[in-house]
């Protein structure tokens, strides 16, 4: 912003700042970068907790279970067993996996559409077009389901 309408909003918006000092400014601007980082800190996962998340998502989606069951029962679970066998260390990270309804359903449904997607471009770029769409339509809403399954990479695509 211009120095001028910064002088202007400053005195129209906030008044009260006016008599402050520069360096009460720059001690709020200071303050903002390093609320910053430790948002951003606090808000990523490590990649091993977003790994078994959607491998945990996975057997959830193969066994046909309720999205709750990784919260309601799988974490406990994996807790309790890591607190045993590995210590109480490795059982404080099992608890910051998230296995959340809303998570494991979002992953599920991320999930069928990436294999949607990859089966589409699998029949696009080897030319098996000469089917009609209406057999495609019925191939691409099965093929998630034939993944879950284990059929699909067991079937030899030529």
């Amino acid at each position: 912003m211009k120095p001028s309408r910064l002088i202007r909003h400053l005195n129209i918006k906030h008044s009260e700042l006016v008599n402050k000092p520069i360096e009460f400014f720059k001690r709020k601007k200071d303050a903002l970068k390093i609320e910053k980082k430790v948002i951003s800190q606090v808000s990523t996962t490590d990649t091993s907790l977003l790994t078994a998340s959607n491998l945990i998502s996975l057997q959830i989606a193969k066994c046909e279970n309720p999205y709750s069951i990784g919260e309601n029962l799988a974490k406990p679970f994996l807790i309790a067993a890591c607190n045993e066998v590995l210590g109480q260390s490795a059982a404080s990270k099992m608890i910051d996996i998230p296995l959340l309804n809303d998570t494991v359903e979002r992953r599920i449904s991320d999930m069928a559409e990436d294999t949607e997607t990859q089966l589409t471009e699998k029949i696009k770029n080897r030319n098996y077009l000469h089917y009609n769409w209406k057999n495609l339509q019925i191939f691409r809403t099965t093929a998630f389901y034939l993944y879950m399954y284990d059929i699909l990479p067991m079937m030899k695509v030529t």
